[in-house]
Formats: structure tokens, C-alpha cells, sequence
């Protein structure tokens, strides 16, 4: 079986892509601010905020929780700015030997073993070649096969199994989805065994 699927980069595509690798694998970094936010809220209840230090620490709480997603969107703004006259693209044909990437760049061949992790959305698969790298590939853009069978098809390959964006820290959302993969997975191998 053959897998082709394609992405043509947008500003929306490309903040997209730094926001599941921030949430992702940037989740210390995203939650230290998160607690220095909250820390700095409860310190203004607490000093009162009829004092100046208690509107500085009400100040500094409201900024960090409003900044919370500045640096993924910072490192998409600083992409787009540099490619906006040639927005990357890419086009994956997955095989029985690997995951064959063509760009702006020439063709070339990333094994299965040299996947780090998967990560899905809604809309997207993410394949990882490592926590700063990786490659999305649009659900709506496979042009042979379903996404349910590329799923498959890669977990196989890999030896990996698709998580969420954000990993194991959204507890409730994780049993959500884990259950739907599951009746997915099963469907799946039912709709194989059919043909």
C-alpha cells in the first residue's frame, strides 16, 4: 500500500505547526509561566490591591497568562516573515520503505526508525523526527487511502502509537480520545478484514 498526501504552508499552517510543537513538547516551559501567572494573581489578593506592590503582582499575573502562547507565535511570525515569498511545501509518499519527503529542497527518504514520536489533531498528522522537527501531513490531503488507514499504516511502521496534541497532561481529553481511537482502530481492522 502507497500513501500520498500534501501540504502547501500558509501563515495559519505555519503557526499551527509551532503551536503543537510548543504544546507539545514545550509544556514545562508553558506551565512555568502559567504558575508564575497564577503565583503573582494570588500574591495581589493576599498583599491587597490597594497597594502598590499588590497592583505590581496583579500586573505581572494577568501579563504571563496572557502570554502564555507568545512563543510559538513569535517563532511563526519570525518563519512567515523570513519564507513569506516562498512558503514551503511538501509532499509525502509513504511506502513500504519509509516516508519519501519532496520540497523546494529535492527528495529524500526518512526511514520509520527515525520517527521520534506521532502526534494528531482534527485536521492534521504530525510525524515527528525529533522535538524541534517535524513533518504535517493534512488529513483532508491524502489522495489514496482514508486517514484512518494512514494512521494505521504508520503506527504499524513505527511502532508508535498517535497521541494528542499536548501529551499525557490533559488527562480528561486523553481518555476521550484514546477510547475514540480505539473504536477507530477496531473499525478499521473490521473494514480490512471485509475486503
Amino acid at each position: 500500500m502507497k500513501y500520498v498526501t500534501s501540504v502547501k504552508h500558509t501563515e495559519a499552517s505555519v503557526y499551527k505547526l509551532c503551536s503543537v510543537q510548543y504544546n507539545t513538547y514545550n509544556r514545562k516551559t508553558k506551565y512555568a509561566i502559567m504558575g508564575i501567572g497564577v503565583a503573582a494573581i494570588f500574591g495581589s489578593v493576599f498583599l491587597g490591591f490597594n497597594s502598590t506592590m499588590g497592583l505590581l503582582c496583579l500586573l505581572i499575573g494577568c501579563w504571563a497568562l496572557a502570554s502564555v502562547n507568545y512563543p510559538p507565535r513569535n517563532m511563526a511570525k519570525n518563519i512567515v516573515e523570513k519564507e513569506k515569498e516562498h512558503m514551503p511545501w511538501a509532499k509525502y509518499e509513504l511506502d513500504e520503505e519509509g516516508i519519501w519527503v519532496t520540497s523546494g529542497n529535492g527528495t529524500w527518504k526518512v526511514g520509520y526508525d527515525e520517527v521520534y514520536s506521532l502526534i494528531e489533531d482534527k485536521e492534521n498528522f504530525y510525524v515527528f523526527l525529533n522535538p524541534q522537527s517535524m513533518h504535517m501531513m493534512p488529513k483532508a490531503s491524502i489522495e489514496d487511502g482514508t486517514p484512518d488507514g494512514l494512521k494505521l499504516f504508520l503506527e504499524k511502521k513505527t511502532g508508535k502509537q498517535f497521541g494528542p496534541v499536548g501529551g499525557a497532561l490533559k488527562l480528561q481529553k486523553n481518555l476521550f480520545y484514546f477510547i475514540k481511537k480505539a473504536q477507530q482502530k477496531k473499525a478499521a481492522e473490521s473494514g480490512e478484514a471485509g475486503e
